[in-house]
């Protein structure tokens, strides 16, 4: 994502990848995931997350694809996710499940596969799977990004997909839902008359219906890009992308803002190098009830394997490895950081 450039070419560029992440066009999608090497089944040890922030189950979820936006469900016993190619022309929400005490390898879920999907976030009472599409939608013409969810089936299965609807969705795009306990629905807006490029809505839900969206306080919004929220359940902690401030380190970052008792959020803090990098980083999870983190990026070690020239084989295996520059999903211990 970040190239050797003028500042404000690199602006521009920075400016143009993020756009082209939500350029999304109508692809039907007829694949299944591939890996390095196609398994079965494969162990992951979530009670064991890494202390320093590393590869999530390289080889199975982070390969040479693009992949991003993990959410998992509230037994722990499934993941969901978005991979990508590497132009952003087909998108589509995939998703392994845990079975006999193993991990089942990825696969495109049953309501995804026709449109460009993607961002999903599970409801954190296991009830609804929130997502973003271009799917289209009854009596509106158009294919902009609308906020979608299914419905957890009696037998373990999804419902159709169900349109959230006014006022949360418009003739413009919405992305990156991310839900509370109580249901309140906090998502990326990408307005026209926006405060800034891209900001960070919140829509309350109550009785069944939401609220007109607002966007989220000045310490939290910016004249800049903020996308991709988390937000805890009880709503007292937001993690969020920012791209533009004068604090970033490169193509995005991830920063923090905790909310007082008066309802304010407090000033935005940038998370810092252990999270940070000069390449795009986004999609921020905690699992606070299991001590887990999770985020994607687009970091590589392109720019940082020079020291010896490059042969051809060196130039293919880096290709071929899960930091080539494509988004991978990292995790670690959230231990006393979030708290």
């Amino acid at each position: 994502m970040r190239s050797f450039l003028s500042n404000d070419s690199m602006k521009a560029h920075q400016i143009n990848k993020i756009l082209i992440r939500h350029m999304m066009v109508s692809v039907p999608i007829m694949f299944m995931l591939s890996c390095v090497e196609p398994v079965n089944r494969f162990h992951l040890d979530l009670d064991a997350p890494p202390d320093t922030l590393s590869l999530f189950i390289p080889g199975v979820i982070s390969t040479d694809q693009y992949v991003r936006d993990l959410t998992m469900s509230k037994s722990r016993d499934a993941q969901y996710f978005t991979i990508v190619s590497r132009k952003n022309t087909i998108s589509a929400i995939a998703f392994c499940r845990l079975i006999g005490g193993h991990w089942t390898t990825p696969e495109i879920a049953s309501f995804s596969g026709r449109f460009r999907d993607l961002e999903p976030y599970f409801h954190p009472d296991g009830s609804k799977l929130f997502f973003a599409s271009n799917r289209p939608k009854v009596g509106r013409e158009g294919d902009d990004i609308d906020i979608w969810y299914v419905e957890q089936q009696s037998d373990g299965g999804w419902g159709d997909p169900v349109n959230v609807g006014p006022p949360v969705n418009t003739d413009q795009n919405e992305f990156y839902p991310a839900v509370a306990a109580n249901g309140n629905l906090y998502f990326t807006g990408a307005y026209d008359d926006g405060f800034g490029r891209e900001d960070i809505y919140l829509s309350g839900y109550a009785n069944g219906r939401y609220s007109d969206p607002m966007a989220l306080d000045t310490t939290v919004t910016s004249e800049y890009y903020e996308f991709n929220a988390w937000i805890a359940p009880d709503e007292n902690l937001i993690l969020f992308s920012s791209f533009g401030r004068s604090d970033g380190m490169g193509g995005g970052d991830l920063y923090m803002s905790r909310r007082a008792s008066d309802g304010s959020w407090s000033n935005s803090e940038n998370l810092g190098p252990t999270f940070n990098s000069v390449d795009l980083d986004y999609c921020p999870l905690i699992d606070p009830s299991n001590d887990l983190f999770f985020m994607t990026s687009e970091r590589s070690e392109i720019l940082t394997n020079y020291q010896q020239p490059l042969t051809w084989t060196r130039f293919d295996s880096i290709m071929k490895s899960p930091l080539n520059g494509t988004g991978n999903i990292f995790w670690m211990r959230s231990n006393e950081i979030f708290k």
